[in-house]
């Protein structure tokens, strides 16, 4: 007996199970009937089976992808990325994506393989994803843009690839979860290892020439070199700050003439009606040059130009950026000096925030900063008990009141149950939740714990949201240079 087209298509067993099943079907019904009744998917048209792919959360998607070679070709079709981004908004669940870890034996170029560890947190479950154009670079870091993930900076070579010398990289690379391809863009400016990263949404105040316009001003006129702490262009020669306006003008003129289109004003006038829509654009600042430097200079970049654009360096005498998020309009850094710093995203300029007394951490602990329901939180360890400062540790979490005045002040929010076994620890936040991911070996085993912490409610709470190991049989190095992203897919 013949099997319907929409049971051969859908069959998830196999085997005699699926045998039977069918078998059981086909005696209900008589197969002529099964044919003309049984809706298909596959008798759909490309366009209109594209249309209903584009809905689906990523998880669905993966398993389409699995069904027959001709869904795997919609499913990573450049059309399909268009669809979702253009059409309805599809039902999207959190995923984290954790780079930098390798398997045991071996770190950077003499690991066997380079894998992303992506965590499904509705279904609480780890899928690795290959990653073979990070083989060999560490020290990077990671931010989502859009559906995108964005790898950006790091360093290769040295004692992993059997080499004293080390490359700091300026390229940048992009990975795409719903087609799994990997791409470049255009790299930075200046070559950085782990530098602070942060997204946010581009508007006419916050575009690229604004970035170029306030470069141009920072810049010296003579050689063209980049002056931290020069003197003020108001004192220096009439005739060179009257250039230095002249060419500010032309900048910022001609960026706005590239905005506008060649073929008419009549569909210029057509694109102005048009509703505006958000972009989001990366942001990258701090971290350290080739020769292990501390940076304090800036870079901006659009993805739809894929262009890199200098800002601003940060003040000189914070320390190096430890970690940074995007809250609104400003762009906030936490330096190792326990020094919080702003970037004005609309004005292009930096200030120090004043904040309370600063929240009392370890050292050995690195401090993150994130934002989450528009609303600022630093986590770091400290002592539980300032009492007794030989009790124990704990991992906590603070915000920061934008509200107070004069000075901001740091609020202690939740605390983490468990002890921070992971001096590495990585953070991302989406929606309302902060999530973390800790690694730590022993017994010749890595262990590794997701948790959780919804700040929506009155009372911030983790949970664990990982019921298996990521990566049991990880190297130990590996989990110290680990980073993470989080995206809505």
């Amino acid at each position: 007996q013949r099997v319907p087209a929409a049971l051969q298509c859908f069959s998830w067993k196999k085997g005699p199970a699926a045998a039977v099943r069918i078998g059981r079907a086909l005696r209900v019904q008589d197969d002529a009937v099964a044919e003309d009744a049984a809706p298909s998917l596959t008798a759909l048209p490309d366009d209109v089976l594209e249309m209903v792919l584009s809905r689906l959360p990523l998880a669905s998607l993966l398993a389409a992808r699995c069904v027959c070679r001709r869904w795997r070709d919609l499913t990573v079709a450049p059309q399909l990325l268009r669809l979702r981004r253009e059409g309805p908004r599809a039902a999207t669940t959190p995923w984290l994506f954790l780079f930098g870890v390798e398997a045991d034996g071996g770190w950077g170029a003499s690991a066997a393989a380079t894998a992303v560890h992506a965590l499904d947190v509705a279904a609480r479950r780890w899928r690795r994803v290959g990653a073979a154009p990070l083989k060999g670079r560490f020290l990077f870091s990671v931010a989502g843009v859009s559906d995108e993930l964005y790898v950006v900076g790091g360093r290769s070579g040295g004692s992993s690839a059997g080499s004293v010398k080390t490359k700091t990289h300026k390229g940048v690379m992009v990975f795409s979860p719903l087609t799994g391809a990997w791409r470049k863009t255009s790299p930075m400016r200046a070559a950085r290892s782990r530098p602070v990263l942060g997204v946010f949404e581009m508007s006419a105040s916050r575009s690229i020439g604004h970035a170029r316009a306030e470069k141009h001003v920072r810049r010296a006129n003579a050689g063209g070199k980049f002056r931290l702490g020069g003197t003020s262009a108001v004192y220096e020669d009439p005739h060179r700050l009257s250039l230095r306006r002249l060419r500010l003008r032309d900048v910022l003129n001609e960026d706005t003439d590239s905005t506008v289109p060649a073929h008419g004003h009549g569909k210029a006038a057509k694109q102005q009606k048009q509703p505006a829509q958000a972009r989001q654009a990366l942001i990258a600042v701090g971290g350290r040059g080739p020769w292990d430097e501390p940076l304090v200079s800036g870079e901006i970049y659009d993805p739809v130009t894929d262009k890199w654009a200098e800002i601003a360096g940060f003040p000189t005498d914070v320390g190096l950026a430890c970690s940074g998020a995007v809250c609104g309009d400003t762009f906030y850094v936490y330096c190792e000096s326990d020094t919080l710093v702003a970037y004005h995203l609309d004005a292009g300029s930096w200030s120090v925030v004043q904040t309370s007394r600063p929240p009392p951490r370890l050292r050995d602990y690195t401090p993150a900063l994130v934002c989450c329901a528009s609303r600022l939180f630093m986590l770091c360890v400290s002592w539980c008990d300032p009492a007794n400062r030989r009790d124990k540790v704990v991992r906590k979490v603070f915000e920061l009141n934008l509200g107070s005045t004069p000075l901001l002040q740091w609020i202690e929010a939740s605390a983490h149950p468990d002890a921070p076994m992971d001096s590495n620890a990585v953070f991302a936040a989406g929606q309302d939740r902060i999530y973390s991911v800790e690694m730590f070996r022993i017994f010749g085993k890595v262990l590794d714990f997701a948790t959780a912490c919804r700040v929506s409610g009155g009372e911030q709470s983790w949970s664990r949201i990982g019921r298996e190991n990521a990566a049991a049989e990880a190297d130990a190095m590996s989990c110290r240079l680990k980073s993470m992203a989080m995206l809505l897919l």
